[in-house]
């Protein structure tokens, strides 16, 4: 059972009232699995309801049901196969199914699947990373639906040696009701949603390379192609380096994230460094996005640039030093 429940409050400056909504979901699922010899034959019913606890807006209600199997060919190989029946009031029925298979082939693992869902959308999910969205689509009477898609993806990891592993992989969807955010509305003082068709296509790659004991490198790529949605980079380039000593009591790490939309944003780079003079106690010094005293008008906080319509900005710079005590 998944159960979630989320407040946003927003004050306004000289108001006494401080203004709440309060998301509740729940999502119980029943998984029944028989086994005969190498097949799993797979039997699932669930339920995923959402509404907001003050009821302004209507509950959402989503009720699924399905079988499948889960095949295992030898030892490097295995086919799942899922197809099933999705209901929303007020909606026709709907028949979600997906199929994935991967296999091992000598040093190198492959991965393909595909198929078509009904995806729900979480408002906490959406105020997590946009805290003043509107719930309620621009131009709708109902706030935020579910978003059926079809799906398919397909990706290989190759073992290069024992110290470096390389990865790729291409994703296609093909989405019904894509959650955009628009501008910010000055009026409602929030930004304005809305729902669209979309189809996004993704390619990355990524790497893992631990050229010793004491040093490890990550680093990531990904594109992405046809509708791009506001506020979402077309391109994202990542990298870790991670550094110990050989007792392991001082370890620094710097991370960074480089984005084009496709205009270029100053990369956002990170410091930790740690020290652990005893198994109980540790001091730790961070500083986060340093870069970002460069950057005129701050560090946009959605989409490439300050305007009007993405008007706010990232916390920016930021150091601290703290203590972890172990008991």
């Amino acid at each position: 059972v998944d159960a979630r429940l989320t407040t946003r409050i927003q004050s306004e400056a000289g108001s006494e009232s401080v203004p709440t909504e309060r998301e509740i979901a729940v999502a119980p699922t029943v998984t029944g699995v028989v086994t005969v010899s190498a097949v799993d034959i797979v039997v699932e019913a669930g339920y995923d309801g959402r509404f907001l606890a003050d009821e302004e807006l209507p509950a959402e209600h989503l009720v699924n049901g399905g079988a499948g199997v889960d095949l295992t060919i030898g030892d490097t190989t295995t086919v799942e196969a899922r197809a099933g029946v999705s209901w929303e009031p007020g909606s026709a029925l709907r028949y979600p199914w997906s199929i994935a298979a991967s296999a091992v082939l000598g040093s190198v693992d492959l991965r393909i699947s595909g198929g078509y869902e009904v995806e729900p959308i979480r408002l906490s999910e959406i105020w997590a990373a946009m805290p003043l969205a509107s719930v309620q689509p621009e131009g709708s009477s109902a706030d935020i639906v579910t978003n059926p898609r079809w799906i398919a993806d397909s990706g290989a990891t190759w073992y290069a040696s024992p110290s470096l592993t390389l990865g790729a992989g291409v994703g296609i969807a093909a989405n019904d009701q894509a959650l955009r955010i628009d501008g910010f509305d000055t009026v409602s003082e929030q930004f304005a949603t809305s729902q669209t068709e979309a189809t996004t296509l993704e390619v990355r790659a990524d790497l893992a390379w631990r050229p010793s004991e004491l040093v490890s490198v990550e680093g990531g790529w990904s594109s992405s192609f046809l509708d791009l949605l506001p506020g979402e980079p077309s391109t994202s380039l990542g990298a870790i380096v991670r550094v110990s000593d050989r007792s392991e009591r001082v370890s620094a790490a710097v991370d960074a994230e480089l984005a084009f939309y496709p205009e270029f944003v100053m990369p956002e780079i990170n410091f930790t460094t740690s020290y652990t003079p005893t198994d109980e106690l540790e001091f730790v010094l961070a500083a986060r996005d340093v870069l970002a005293p460069l950057m005129e008008e701050g560090r946009p906080a959605f989409g490439p640039v300050v305007s009007s319509e993405y008007p706010f900005i990232a916390p920016g710079f930021t150091a601290s030093i703290s203590a972890r005590i172990s008991l």
